[in-house]
This record gives C-alpha cells, sequence and structure tokens, in this order.
C-alpha cells in the first residue's frame, strides 16, 4: 500500500497490526530509557528499506548519535559498540560495514537533523522539510524524537509548559497534512499516577492536551519496572486509534532494537 508507512519487518505480528497512512500523526510515548528512539530507529529501516524517504529530527541528541541508532538496526550490534574500551573486533567489523552501506545506499533518502543543527522548533523543521523537498521531490516519513524538547518561538516563551507543547503539536499537525508526509512523534509520560494495572494511558502523556484530540494514533511503549531491556517483554500497545484498529503486542529486545513475533509461526510436526 503506498499510502501506508511499515514499522517493522514484513510477515511480523507487529506489522499486521499497525497502519499508519501519509498526514497522520502517530505519537509513541514512553518513560525514559524505555527503548522508544531504537523503536522509531527500527522503523525508519523498515520505511528506507521500502523505498520511502525519511526525515529523522531529534530534540536531545545529534546527529550522529541517531545515524548509530540506525545503523544498529540493520546489523543487530548496538550502537554502543562504538563507546567501548575493548569492544568485539567482529562486532566492530560488523558495524562499520553497515555503517557504509547505509550511507551509501540512503544517502539521498535518509536525512538525520540532531540537536546540534537547533532545528528544534516547528517554524525551522517546516522549513527544512521544504528545503529537502525541494531538493529531493518528496519526503514520505517524518520523526520527531522527542515532543517535550522542542522549542518554541519568542512570543511564547513566558507561557506555561502546557501551552508551549500544545502549540508544537498542533504545528507538527500540520506540517504532516501540509506535506502529505507520516508523522512519527516520540513523547515523554508522567511517572506518577500510574493506573493499578501499571499500564500507562493518556492521562499521562506530559506537558499536553491536545494529543489526544490530534493524533490519529496514540501508543504506549511499557516495560515493567521490574525487568530490563535484556530480560522479558516489552508491551507495545494503543490508547486511541482513528483510521486502525487498536493494537496490543509484545515485543523482544534483540540487543540492538526491538523484535516482533512471526505473523505465521511454524509448528513441528
Amino acid at each position: 500500500d503506498a499510502e501506508t508507512v511499515p514499522y517493522f519487518p514484513p510477515e511480523t505480528e507487529a506489522a499486521a497490526k499497525i497502519r499508519h497512512c501519509r498526514r497522520e500523526m502517530h505519537v509513541i510515548c514512553a518513560n525514559t530509557g524505555c527503548g522508544k528512539t531504537c523503536l522509531a530507529a527500527g522503523a525508519v529501516r523498515e520505511q528506507l528499506k521500502a523505498g520511502l524517504n525519511v526525515a529523522y529530527f531529534c530534540t536531545e541528541s545529534e546527529s550522529e548519535q541517531i545515524f548509530a541508532r540506525i545503523v544498529a538496526q540493520f546489523c543487530g550490534v548496538s550502537h554502543f559498540i562504538v563507546q567501548e574500551k575493548r569492544p568485539d573486533q567482529e562486532r566492530i567489523r560488523r558495524f562499520s560495514s553497515a555503517m557504509e552501506q547505509v550511507l551509501r545506499q540512503y544517502e539521498n533518502r535518509l536525512f538525520i537533523r540532531g540537536c546540534e543543527t537547533r532545528q528544534n522548533t516547528p517554524e525551522a523543521i517546516r522549513a527544512e522539510v521544504k528545503r529537502i523537498i525541494h531538493a529531493v521531490g518528496r519526503l514520505d516519513v517524518i520523526v520527531i524524537d522527542f515532543l517535550q524538547f522542542m522549542q518554541v518561538p519568542g512570543f511564547l516563551r513566558s507561557k506555561s509548559k502546557l501551552e508551549q507543547v500544545n502549540y508544537c503539536v498542533e504545528s507538527l499537525h500540520g506540517i504532516f497534512t501540509e506535506f502529505n508526509a507520516a508523522g512519527i512523534v516520540l513523547a515523554q509520560i508522567n511517572r506518577e499516577g500510574q493506573r493499578l494495572d501499571g499500564m500507562p494511558g493518556l492521562e499521562h502523556i506530559k506537558d499536553s492536551s491536545v494529543i489526544a484530540q490530534l493524533a490519529h494514533t496514540v501508543s504506549f511503549l511499557h516495560r515493567d519496572q521490574k525487568s530490563t531491556t535484556s530480560t522479558g517483554k516489552t508491551r507495545f500497545y494503543s490508547r486511541k486509534t482513528r483510521n486502525q484498529n487498536p493494537f496490543a503486542l509484545e515485543l523482544t529486545w534483540n540487543g540492538a532494537g526491538y523484535d516482533s513475533e512471526p505473523l505465521y509461526k511454524s509448528e513441528g510436526l
């Protein structure tokens, strides 16, 4: 389907259940450290493989760090390997080879703008999106990582954080619509006031009251506090959907990102 963008490899449960179309905003909410950037990086990998053009705007990390996270999705080697004092040489080779491949194959289809570029206001993002489209013809997916670190114009800086974040949400919604792009927005949640079942909901989104109204899909990435990324399952589920069915998935950490179960599991004879 030319109007939808993938998040996971074909023939996986998540690929079958998640439907994200152009001009729609999908907000992915999670606590700090839950792996929402790695989830987004894995989605970018699938979108590039599908022939789509992707712009990734990060308000927290620099461009090279985001690029390393995306490369990690292609080779299955954690981006942290570049920081290790005595890294395994075979894993370094795999990571370096994947980096060269991504640079060569997707040079004109992947556009990363980290915090060092200061393209962290809706106005700067819109201008850069317009420039990219002028240069390459189209932009299919726009990733914002993450919402609460976005900046606002001077006339809003004396306003409350709620008003500032709501302004950013409304502006991003307009950008996705204007440029016919699928929008992925990563957002933080409040740690307080969790539900009895421990599963965050719309009321836990940090500093915004309009996400639930404007977003086409609002989903949550949640891992039990007693587990780590290396053990157990992580839940990825929707709390609001428009134009798709609600979904609830279990993802597994593979050392660099998240995997979904195969859609058709082989059965023993």
